[in-house]
């Protein structure tokens, strides 16, 4: 179970870490639209790195705590980063359409 928490980290870091790439891509846009984006998975970020905390915290040999306890708070923190990651996924495939829009409107004006 905590490999696969892991696991699903390390790929919700990694689609962050894509999805800014993306965003960064398109530096011509508004820098607000794109300051927008960024905050929005920052923060995503933020809340994620103390679902990480949280977990090395629980699973630390001598912390009074039944196995069945670390197992529910293990299912909390997969919950929660299974939310941020589907977050993740809106934000990415709203700013994909955004920028795609753009440059639709982009494409027009040049004609």
């Amino acid at each position: 179970m905590i490999n696969e928490i892991i696991q699903e980290q390390t790929t919700l870091v990694g689609r962050a870490t894509n999805t800014l790439q993306n965003i960064r891509n398109h530096k011509n846009t508004n820098p607000r639209l794109l300051n927008q984006f960024t905050k929005s998975i920052d923060h995503i970020m933020i809340a994620n790195k103390s679902n990480v905390e949280f977990l090395k915290s629980f699973m630390k040999e001598g912390l009074s705590m039944s196995d069945g306890e670390r197992l529910q708070l293990a299912l909390e923190v997969r919950k929660q980063t299974k939310q941020r990651d589907d977050e993740l996924k809106q934000i990415d495939a709203r700013a994909r359409v955004v920028f795609e829009t753009l440059g639709v409107y982009k494409s027009m004006d040049r004609k």
